[in-house]
């Protein structure tokens, strides 16, 4: 039931928020996966109110999770989450290098020749950002996990 709602708010979150992240960078530059609100006012095509809509599946799936009795991790579940980290990270790993990209050139290609010419500095820089950037989203959740102990502590 949790994995059902994290998708479907997943699905509503994205279809607007894709289109928001990439017209901002288009304005001005700069890649802020966490603005969600300016992200959505900078562009005139997304989906308002589907986003939005997900964001509140998202909420309500965290408050269900709190509040029911947790199922053990199988291993199989274990690599999903893996693999959706894995994913998350190289998201942000190619934002913050189309980032880096249109500062230095100031035109953003849609190919991924310019991971080529970046010097060892900047690759580490770009993947030490994205890195951290994976990290909040860990970190929510491990927040959310603790919270769920304690609230189960608490009964």
């Amino acid at each position: 039931m949790i994995f059902f709602l994290i998708f479907m708010g997943f699905l509503a979150l994205f279809s607007g928020y894709a289109v928001s992240l990439e017209d901002r960078f288009k304005r001005d530059g700069l890649f802020r996966p966490f603005s969600l609100t300016t992200n959505l006012r900078a562009s005139p095509r997304a989906r308002k109110v589907l986003t939005w809509l997900g964001v509140l599946i998202w909420a309500f799936t965290a408050v269900f999770y709190l509040f029911t009795q947790s199922e053990p991790v199988s291993t199989r579940d274990g690599l999903r989450l893996c693999a959706v980290v894995m994913i998350i990270y190289t998201f942000m790993l190619l934002g913050y290098t189309k980032e880096h990209e249109f500062n230095d050139s100031g035109k953003s290609s849609s190919s991924f020749s310019y991971l080529q010419s970046l010097t060892r500095q900047k690759q580490m820089v770009i993947a030490v950002r994205a890195g951290w950037a994976t990290s909040k989203i860990l970190i929510a959740f491990a927040s959310l996990f603790w919270l769920k102990c304690i609230v189960g502590w608490a009964k």
